[in-house]
């Protein structure tokens, strides 16, 4: 469709569809073989019986959806409930993983047609049930980096990225867990500390041809959550005000409509 939303003037900078198929997540033990790196113990599952011959396999385990999500599953009970779920909203296959003890880092960026323009990688702190990360401060790991740089130039990679990886508690490697086509949601950080990778998106699809920029430094954090509102305990009184003048134009409208109901009547 490029060549077509280009005529109406519509830029795009998207992967090409064999590097999108390459990174779902039932070919990603694939991808890491080509690559040359190691990825979780992965089962691609299309029936709960599949379940019972993980043999090797220890308790718990996350069961993933074939689009998003992963939960973890404490015993095969849970696994099949937690693979019904997943087929239920995304369909199949459904995917069992091993779990592995290690902290968890991202590597977020954009890549031109012909490099990477600019990417900030960072280690996970806290996060959400869902395993989103709502904290994080950057790095600089040169095998997460060359890693990185490996998997991107094997998908001839075009467009946003995340990257999540393991890194292993026991032997330091660094596994391949997941790729997202997209942004993540922290990526506005990066614009925050002086790493515009949104915009050099925008101007690689307009063609603007932009210069690549560095990985940002390490330790900077940054925190995701509910922003907080400060102010004078005297304003809570407009705030009130407010309130019931809202209040009184709902009741106004409420009893309009009651009045025309019973007209139609």
């Amino acid at each position: 469709l490029q060549d077509e939303l280009q005529e109406l003037g519509v830029h795009t900078l998207v992967p090409h569809e064999d590097a999108v198929k390459s990174r779902f997540k039932w070919n990603l033990s694939e991808l890491a073989s080509r690559v040359g790196i190691k990825t979780p113990r992965t089962s691609v599952l299309y029936d709960t019986g599949q379940l019972h011959p993980l043999d090797g396999w220890s308790w718990p385990l996350y069961v993933k959806g074939a689009l998003a999500d992963a939960e973890v599953a404490n015993d095969e009970e849970e696994a099949a409930y937690l693979f019904k779920k997943m087929a239920r909203k995304w369909g199949y296959p459904v995917m069992a993983q091993e779990s592995r003890a290690g902290v968890e880092y991202l590597v977020a960026g954009v890549c031109g047609r012909n490099e990477v323009l600019g990417q900030v990688s960072v280690k996970k702190g806290i996060t959400t049930s869902t395993g989103k990360a709502t904290t994080g401060v950057t790095v600089q790991n040169k095998n997460l980096a060359d890693v990185s740089a490996k998997i991107l130039g094997v998908l001839n990679w075009c467009g946003p990225f995340e990257l999540e990886f393991m890194r292993d508690a026991t032997t330091g490697e660094f596994l391949l867990i997941e790729i997202n086509g997209r942004f993540p949601a922290w990526i506005s950080f990066a614009n925050e500390i002086g790493k515009p990778i949104v915009r050099l998106a925008v101007e690689e699809a307009c063609g603007l041809a932009p210069s690549p920029i560095d990985d940002a430094p390490a330790g900077i954090h940054f925190s995701r959550g509910h922003v907080q509102s400060t102010g004078a305990l005297n304003a809570l009184g407009v705030w009130q005000a407010l309130a019931r003048v809202e209040a009184n134009a709902r009741f106004k409208d409420d009893k309009s409509n009651d009045n025309k109901s019973e007209q139609m009547a």
